[in-house]
């Protein structure tokens, strides 16, 4: 709720009555101070003298005969991306949790970046955030990263084939699980960053800016999903006794080219050279003479490389906005 308060004015100055609860609460007598910061929407800010801000939040997940693993698990991703640092799960009449649930818990929790179970025994779980939400920054880095490996790696398996070639395809396929932890960490960290303004201010990064973050990474994760799809069918056109036409490759290494340029201009405010590599993206489409040769999963591996050109343009026009808006501001 919103309280409006009289500004008084007193020999050229301005003040205003803080609501007396909150100085009660806040205000001692040793220190007679707040903090107060001037948002970039000209707002002000006011915290305690040396406030610490607490972000944190518990749930409790009461499991009882109706609820099947998927629903707990779904219930523990979910207060993950929504900010949640604590949760806390228990069968009801505090009964033992079955193994089976233990065993499921622990082994997803492990692919929540910056989540943990601390604490463990029959009838209790506890999990905790170990991560800081300011940390958005080097999540994003990490994450562009590590698809730009996977797509890397991808051409090096198609291009130095080995007699385990199709275990590698596969063990690259599984990293497609990996890009989405980063995902998750970043729509988290958006959301305590949202909730938190305060939080935002400390590490100098708008509201505007977590949501080309999110956007980034779900994009992101699109990529990784059609790098894995281009192994899923090649293991499906090998399977048969067939091979690759020599073509994917030099299209495939021209993706990654793209991508790297994403890469490389993801941080930079340049948005003459961002436009016109984005002109450059748009411009190339799979050739339909090349579409018309193969069978059905071939196609669709051209549709995958295709696609991932695409996503890579759609991150362009992120950072174009992103970099605008800091002009802005």
């Amino acid at each position: 709720m919103i309280e409006n308060k009289k500004v008084q004015c007193v020999k050229g100055s301005y003040y205003v009555y803080l609501p007396k609860k909150w100085c009660d609460l806040h205000i001692g007598y040793d220190v007679k101070e707040v903090a107060i910061k001037r948002m970039e929407d000209d707002t002000l800010l006011i915290l305690p003298h040396d406030h610490k801000i607490d972000a944190s939040k518990q749930l409790e997940i009461i499991i009882d005969e109706k609820h099947s693993i998927e629903y707990i698990l779904n219930t523990i991703l979910t207060a993950y991306i929504i900010g949640v640092t604590k949760i806390i799960v228990e069968m009801q009449q505090k009964e033992r949790i079955p193994l089976e649930f233990q065993s499921h818990i622990s082994i997803f929790t492990k692919g929540l970046l910056g989540f943990s179970v601390v604490e463990q025994d029959a009838t209790h779980i506890e999990i905790r955030d170990l991560s800081q939400s300011g940390e958005i920054k080097a999540t994003m880095k990490q994450m562009l990263s590590k698809v730009g490996l996977v797509f890397d790696l991808l051409i090096d398996i198609l291009e130095k084939r080995k007699d385990d070639f199709k275990d590698q395809l596969k063990m690259l396929i599984n990293q497609d699980d990996i890009v989405d932890e980063y995902r998750y960490q970043i729509d988290r960290q958006t959301h305590l960053l949202l909730q938190h303004p305060s939080l935002s201010q400390m590490i100098k990064i708008t509201p505007v800016e977590c949501l080309h973050y999110a956007q980034a990474a779900r994009t992101l994760e699109r990529i990784a999903d059609h790098i894995t799809r281009v192994a899923s069918e090649i293991l499906v056109i090998e399977s048969n006794g067939s091979k690759i036409s020599p073509q994917i490759v030099p299209i495939l290494r021209k993706a990654l080219t793209f991508y790297n340029i994403v890469v490389d201009l993801f941080y930079r405010s340049n948005t003459l050279e961002m436009y016109g590599k984005l002109s450059e993206m748009n411009k190339l489409s799979i050739d339909e003479k090349i579409l018309n040769l193969g069978d059905a999963n071939e196609k669709q591996i051209y549709l995958h490389i295709e696609r991932i050109i695409h996503h890579c343009a759609d991150i362009l026009e992120i950072r174009i906005n992103s970099a605008i808006l800091s002009k802005l501001n």
